[in-house]
């Protein structure tokens, strides 16, 4: 039998061509040849002959091996060359049967005559070599297969043995027979230096000076404009020698007539990068590590100007040379660089000869034996991934390798390096030193602040910016800064054919599976900053959570999405607006729409659920979502409710506008009224954003009932932002609202809240009044939990008048009904009030007690406004114990509460209560400045009962310090606040003045 690989597959059977079969049979058949006398597993030959293997591929192999088993059977021999046991298929193939057996044995065979020096014997070796290929190698079969890069590892044998056959041609003295041959390898490889040297040299001798000067100018070009690098050592010293006019090029040099293994100090970086700026940590941290960096980051984030600028500035300490090598892990017209060819380009830029055996191994062997002698710097430059690059490492410690890629590498000996987007400091000194300083001479600053952002501070969007500026005099930064803000004008400014931002993001979508493709795309449209799983897992229609975070894991891996901890996930701006222009162009505008929509139920499914966990019962009836058709994100108790509101809060925000825009206005009010129902868990002003979205939508229902459940959300939005006078508007026109709608639940509601309003401006007596009127429409509305809740803010108030007969047996009875309830927030609220109650009778223990057990409540929640009014009863409670010291810490976080959410309330509120810490401490010089600090703050919301508290103290502080004077001032200020707000202490202050 006769079997062929170099050309088209074949057999030959007792002198005539075997049916072999198809294209995929073939293939099959190839496969096992490559492994000739060796078991393959099923396994890995499905993988040599299908891509992407289809469900039928192993039942189809066995097709083909049977097949086969009957084809390579010999007449003259008992059994087929094929068999089959445990360990795979075998196929047998007797020395001298197999061409690519045949074409290493003469290579080696001329190998050994150049070791003799016998250039004419190695190149009969060498062309009886050649002559066994009859075209491209495995030529039927490596097209549509993963078989093509076996195909390029034998093209680049056949390339290899046809050089060193013209250098044997050179070394016996026939330059003008090889004169012929080597044009046309040049003309081939016009970037392989080899080559090249050995056409000028035969130009040279054959009297062609001018024609061989030529020819290294032209390389020189070459190398420059498609590697950005200058010619070896060994071409310069040849070029050299011949404008020396050296005599020892004119006669043939002993074989081999290249430089020996070991002569050349290779210095193959590409140019320092153009605008590099910054980067000292990571420079620093490459300077600190060991031999091997993996870097990576995300598509024009710089990682190949990092590690060429690591690299030159290492280059004094290595000094054995400089090798880059682009794996072409992300080519846009390659596929990526096998490991036998990297480590061939590596041994060759060494001056190093590669192994004739096609082992991977072997090569690898000889690499690193080769780095063991030598100190150098290595850039494996866009590695596609870990098996890539591993047998391109080092054995020993005293090279330098940097390596980079699009992903995280899984690479034991080396230390990882992630880098991001530059600052924005840098990316403005990048724009301006790669697009010209003179540009800038009268730059605006916020302009070139814009520019950058607009290009997410990515290197590459940055250069390219720059480039149009450069490229455009007669354009300003106003003109360029308005052309990225268009979303797709962006990309054509941000477009420099295979460099454009599109084109590096699209090198590393094609990798993805179609399934994460997909995903990737529909992430996009997530109308919020961050996303988890189950957001993810909405977008995709998938009930399968953890296989979601597997695909966003290896997104992250990849550096299309950033993650953030904690099972939370970021897109880069422009790769976002990347997948969004695919999902535009990809997706139909419906299953974007459906995509969309289920999110957004997602979301308002987790608010339900949460709500039902934080207030059970409040608000939720009206708003009850559709059944999700994708997994809810988990809430076991009301702590993990209350952390996924805080920290979905900003996407609450952003699908509720999603939903407006999509014009889903009959569920957006509900989604909002459910999700601000229980405020004082965000800050009021980031809320404010929420209800504005769901009043739109009502008012666009026209739907009375849904509108004013907006406005009611609106005012008690203003009175937590300290805006008294808008909330007491608003809030009159939602009770106005709801007495024209004839419902008593709804109008009670809006009357305890129009009462809080009366309280918090000093309008005592209406306060009161106005919670009984809620109290008495809840009872006809049969609703025990807002009755409740009004008769609790009426004691409330009735303590501050100092009417405290039956308070304390009335707030029992409203406590009973949230236990009943399980609702955490309301009872934090009586027990508060009840505190209030014990303290008002100088019962502190019991206050102190009761304070506790609000604050418990208040913090399982997580209601700040609760945590702080809580905080300050307890810290009065210890004051009236004589325990200043607690009290001072208690009401010093107060202060601090107020400075985190800006709430002027809170923080004079504070401060008031400090200001009373130190005069019952007797450190009155001490309370004057809280005090004043509390009376500045507090009027300028017009909070009546902290006025009084601040002007009380003041009075107080000021007469203990010997300032009574300066005390009437207060007294007075506080004898007015007193008679407005109906308060019996009026009398009492006018007699102090008397």
């Amino acid at each position: 039998m006769r079997f062929r690989v170099l050309g088209p597959v074949g057999v030959e059977i007792s002198g005539a061509e075997a049916a072999v079969g198809g294209a995929r049979q073939r293939a099959v058949l190839a496969g096992l040849l490559l492994h000739a006398n060796q078991y393959v597993t099923r396994r890995a030959l499905v993988d040599e002959v299908w891509r992407d293997p289809p469900d039928s591929a192993a039942a189809n192999l066995r097709t083909y091996l049977s097949r086969l088993r009957a084809v390579l059977r010999d007449p003259a021999e008992a059994e087929s060359r094929l068999s089959m046991g445990d360990g795979g298929v075998r196929l047998r193939v007797e020395p001298g049967e197999l061409d690519l057996d045949e074409f290493e044995r003469l290579c080696r065979e001329a190998e050994e005559a150049a070791e003799r020096a016998d250039a004419a014997v190695a190149e009969r070796r060498y062309r009886a070599a050649l002559e066994l290929w009859r075209g491209d190698p495995l030529a039927d079969v490596a097209a549509d297969t993963p078989l093509a890069d076996a195909a390029v590892g034998l093209a680049e044998r056949r390339t290899r043995a046809r050089h060193r056959c013209l250098e044997a041609m050179l070394a016996s003295g026939r330059h003008a027979e090889a004169l012929g041959e080597l044009q046309e390898a040049v003309a081939a490889e016009p970037s392989h230096e080899s080559v090249v040297a050995m056409l000028m040299l035969a130009l040279y001798r054959c009297g062609h000076r001018d024609e061989a000067l030529a020819l290294f100018r032209d390389t020189r070009d070459q190398l420059d404009a498609a590697l950005a690098i200058a010619p070896g050592a060994a071409l310069e010293e040849l070029h050299r020698r011949m404008l020396a006019g050296d005599p020892g090029l004119d006669a043939p040099d002993s074989w081999p007539s290249r430089p020996r293994r070991g002569d050349e100090r290779p210095a193959r970086l590409p140019d320092d990068p153009a605008g590099f700026v910054g980067r000292e940590a990571e420079l620093a941290a490459i300077a600190a590590s060991g031999p091997v960096i993996a870097i990576d980051g995300m598509a024009g984030v710089g990682k190949t100007a990092l590690a060429v600028r690591a690299a030159r500035s290492a280059a004094e300490s290595f000094p054995d040379g400089q090798i880059f090598v682009d794996l072409c892990g992300y080519a846009e017209d390659a596929p990526p660089m096998t490991a036998d060819r990297a480590l061939r380009l590596l041994l060759s830029a060494a001056g190093a000869e590669p192994a004739w055996s096609d082992s991977v191994d072997d090569n690898a062997a000889a690499w690193r034996t080769l780095l063991a002698q030598r100190r150098m710097v290595v850039v494996l430059d866009n590695a596609v991934d870990a098996a890539q690059v591993r047998p391109l490492l080092p054995g020993a410690a005293g090279c330098l390798t940097l390596v980079t890629s699009r992903r995280m590498l899984d690479l034991d000996a080396a230390r990882p390096l992630s880098i991001d987007v530059l600052s924005a400091p840098e990316a403005a000194e990048a724009l301006i030193a790669t697009a010209g300083p003179a540009r800038f001479a009268h730059r605006d600053a916020a302009t070139v602040s814009a520019i950058v952002e607009r290009c997410g501070r990515l290197p590459l969007a940055v250069g390219l910016a720059a480039g149009r500026l450069r490229s455009r005099p007669e354009w300003t930064l106003e003109t360029l800064r308005d052309r990225l803000d268009d979303p797709e004008r962006l990309w054509t400014e941000l477009d420099g054919d295979d460099r454009g931002v599109a084109a590096s993001f699209a090198m590393s979508y094609r990798e993805l599976a179609d399934g994460d493709r997909r995903l990737f795309r529909r992430l996009a449209l997530h109308p919020g900053t961050d996303v988890d799983a189950y957001a993810a897992a909405a977008l995709a229609g998938s009930s399968a959570v953890d296989d979601v975070e597997d695909v966003l894991e290896g997104l992250s891996d990849a550096h299309l999405l950033n993650s953030l901890g904690n099972g939370v996930y970021r897109f880069h701006d422009l790769i976002r607006q990347y997948a969004a222009r695919l999902a535009r162009r990809e997706d139909s505008a419906a299953a974007r729409e459906a995509a969309e929509r289920r999110l957004f139920e997602t979301y308002w499914g987790a608010v339900y659920v949460g709500e039902g966990l934080i207030e059970p019962g409040v608000g939720r009836t009206q708003a009850v979502p559709p059944e999700a058709v994708t997994p809810l994100p988990p809430m076991p108790d009301v702590t993990a409710a209350n952390a996924w509101h805080r920290r979905e809060f900003p996407n609450l925000i952003a699908v509720a506008a999603l939903a407006a825009a999509r014009g889903w206005d009959e569920v957006v009010w509900r989604f909002v009224y459910l999700a601000c129902v229980n405020d004082n868990r965000y800050g009021p002003a980031e809320q404010q954003r929420l209800v504005h979205t769901g009043l739109e939508s009502a008012r666009r229902l026209g739907d009375v009932r849904a509108e004013n459940n907006m406005l009611q959300l609106l005012a008690s939005g203003y009175k937590d932002m300290d805006r008294f006078a808008d909330a007491l508007e608003v809030q009159r026109r939602v009770v106005d609202n709801a007495r024209g709608l004839r419902q008593p639940g709804h109008l009670a509601s809006a009357l305890n809240n129009l009462a809080n309003v009366y309280s918090a401006i000093g309008e005592i007596t209406q306060a009161i009044a106005t919670y009984e009127e809620a109290a008495h429409q809840a009872e006809l509305g049969n609703l025990p939990w807002i009755r409740a809740l009004a008769l609790t803010n009426r004691a409330q108030r009735l303590i501050t008048r100092g009417e405290l007969d039956g308070v304390i047996e009335g707030l029992q009875r409203a406590l009973a009904v949230f236990r009943d309830m399980n609702d955490a927030g309301e009872m934090a609220r009586v027990l508060h009030v009840m505190g209030s109650a014990h303290r008002a009778r100088s019962e502190h223990a019991l206050a102190l007690e009761c304070q506790r057990q609000a604050l418990r409540h208040c913090q399982q929640v997580g209601d700040y406004v609760g945590i702080a009014f809580t905080a300050a009863g307890l810290g009065a409670a210890l004051r009236g114990l004589g325990r200043y010291e607690e009290a001072v810490a208690r009401h010093e976080m107060i202060v601090d509460l107020g400075i985190e959410h800006k709430s002027v309330l809170l923080e004079g509120g504070g401060h008031n209560e400090l200001g009373k810490d130190y005069l019952a401490a007797g450190a009155p010089e001490r309370a004057l400045g809280h005090l004043r600090r509390a009376l500045e703050l507090v009027d300028t919301i017009g909070n009546a009962d902290e006025q009084v508290n601040a002007h009380r103290g003041l009075a107080d502080a000021l007469e203990a310090t010997g300032n009574p004077h300066q005390a009437r001032v207060h007294l007075r200020a506080l004898a007015e606040l007193y008679e407005r707000m109906d308060l019996p202490e009026a009398e009492e202050i006018r007699r102090r003045l008397r």
